[in-house]
């Protein structure tokens, strides 16, 4: 089959990869809030979000200004262009051109499909491949300490389920929609990956939590109410948080969290 034209959802990556996309430097990629305010309370209007119109319309004002004949002027402008993560010298090999809105292979919208906006934020790679990898080590190694049982009968029983309820889930074929869910399965089990902490797809441990969450707190057969109870805790925020980090990037204060 020929298509005339292709959509790119996502560019995965970590923050190096992301930096060599959207050429932003340790500033924000998708909005134009430098790093040193990531912690601060964004303004009252929120912070301006990335486009291609944007980023051309403040690599003009900084070029100009890079044009004076005034040294501290210059020294400024490249200063702020530095912390913004607009790069001056160099267009991004991304960018739509101003008058081709028809050949933007992110989506119709330049405004809302752009390089910056699918740029998934990367503070998601680094807690997949830590909390998240965390606690599934920890639900695991919790189940088999609180078990009488040896360690080996308890993780068979563990992925006796997972491999359950991958026998009873659709099967798919599309390798990069199979595996770029949260909901992937798990025919051969999880317990090997997170009792050894093994180096996998990072979008595949908040699945991991979702199968333990269930496996573990639903059920009697693995742990005591207590800890069901504690294990239910740390899932629930876990799935909470990476809801809230997933949607529109939000730079929030320090105690947002609190």
């Amino acid at each position: 089959m020929y298509f005339a034209r292709s959509v790119i959802m996502a560019v995965y990556g970590d923050h190096p990869a992301v930096r060599k996309s959207t050429l932003t430097g340790s500033a924000c990629p998708t909005c134009f809030c430098p790093r040193k305010d990531f912690a601060l309370d964004p303004p009252a209007a929120g912070w301006e979000m990335r486009n291609d119109g944007a980023v051309r319309g403040r690599k003009r004002n900084f070029r100009l200004l890079n044009a004076s004949d005034n040294a501290n002027t210059r020294k400024r402008a490249k200063k702020e262009a530095s912390a913004e993560g607009v790069c001056v010298l160099t267009r991004n090999g991304w960018e739509v051109g101003a008058f081709s809105e028809h050949l933007n292979v992110f989506g119709p919208n330049p405004l809302l499909d752009n390089i910056f906006s699918s740029s998934p934020q990367v503070s998601l790679h680094g807690m997949d491949e830590g909390p998240v990898l965390k606690l599934c080590s920890a639900c695991v190694e919790c189940a088999i300490r609180v078990s009488d049982r040896s360690s080996t009968a308890v993780c068979r029983d563990l992925d006796a389920y997972v491999t359950r309820v991958a026998a009873m889930a659709p099967s798919n074929s599309n390798a990069e929609l199979q595996r770029r869910n949260a909901f992937v399965a798990f025919p051969w089990g999880i317990t090997d990956f997170a009792k050894d902490k093994r180096r996998i797809d990072g979008s595949w441990w908040i699945s991991m939590v979702r199968h333990l969450h269930v496996a573990l707190c639903t059920t009697a057969t693995f742990l005591p109410t207590a800890d069901r109870k504690k294990v239910a805790f740390s899932c629930i925020h876990v799935l909470t948080l990476k809801k809230y980090l997933s949607q529109a990037l939000i730079h929030l204060p320090r105690n947002a969290l609190s």
